[in-house]
C-alpha cells in the first residue's frame, strides 16, 4: 500500500481534532464556572488560554511558524478577500448591519472583539492549517488533505438551530476553510491565513 494513503495520519488528525475539542469545553466549563459573574470575558479568557497552549508547544517543539517575511501587497490582497468573503456571508445569511457607535460604546465591545476577531482567528489557524493541514497531513495528498482538514474545521463550527442540524453552519466553514489552506500551500506562511480570517471575521462580527 502506497504510504500516502495509509489512514494513520487521518486517524492522527482526528484524535488531534477530538483533543481540541475537549480542551476547549474544559476551558469553557472553567471559564463559566469561575468567571460565572463576567460573561463578557468568558471568550476571551478561553481563546487567550488556546493561544498560551498552542505557543508553549511551538516552543517545545521547537516550530517556526511565523515567516517573518511579508509582503504588504499580499497581506493587503487578502484582507480584502476575507472582507469580500465576510460580505458574502451576510449576503447570504441576510444578516444586516449593526449600529456600530453603539456596540462600541457597549462595555463588552473590547473583550468580544479580542477574542471573536483577533485570538479566535490565530488559534484557529495555528491549529487548522499550520498544525493539522501542514503538519499531520503533510505527507497524504494535497487534495484530500485540503478536504479533510477543512472538514474538522467545519466540524468545530457546527450549529443546531431548533435542535435540527444547521447545514448552512457547515458548509460555509468548509469552503472558508478550502481557501485558506490554498491560500497556505501557496505561500507557506500562516500570517496571511490569519490576516485574511480576521478580515472576515470582522464582517461576522459587525453583521
Amino acid at each position: 500500500m502506497d504510504g500516502n494513503l495509509k489512514p494513520t495520519r487521518y486517524i492522527r488528525a482526528i484524535i488531534f481534532f477530538l483533543l481540541y475539542y475537549c480542551v476547549l469545553s474544559l476551558l469553557y466549563y472553567v471559564a463559566t464556572t469561575f468567571f460565572y459573574d463576567k460573561p463578557k470575558y468568558i471568550n476571551l479568557i478561553v481563546f487567550a488560554s488556546l493561544f498560551i497552549i498552542e505557543l508553549s508547544f511551538v516552543f517545545f517543539l521547537k516550530l517556526s511558524i511565523f515567516n517573518v517575511i511579508l509582503k504588504i501587497r499580499l497581506v493587503l490582497i487578502y484582507f480584502t478577500v476575507g472582507i469580500l468573503l465576510g460580505f458574502l456571508n451576510s449576503i447570504l445569511s441576510k444578516s444586516q448591519f449593526i449600529d456600530f457607535g453603539s456596540r462600541i460604546n457597549d462595555d463588552s465591545f473590547l473583550p468580544v472583539f479580542l477574542s471573536i476577531v483577533i485570538l479566535s482567528p490565530i488559534v484557529e489557524e495555528l491549529y487548522y492549517r499550520y498544525f493539522i493541514f501542514e503538519r499531520v497531513l503533510k505527507t497524504t495528498p494535497l487534495n484530500i488533505s485540503i478536504i479533510f482538514s477543512s472538514v474538522l474545521f467545519s466540524l468545530i463550527h457546527l450549529k443546531f438551530d431548533n435542535m435540527s442540524l444547521s447545514l448552512i453552519s457547515l458548509i460555509k466553514p468548509f469552503i472558508l476553510g478550502v481557501i485558506l489552506c490554498f491560500v497556505f500551500k501557496k505561500h507557506k506562511n500562516i500570517v496571511y491565513c490569519i490576516v485574511m480570517h480576521i478580515a472576515y471575521n470582522i464582517i461576522w462580527f459587525i453583521t
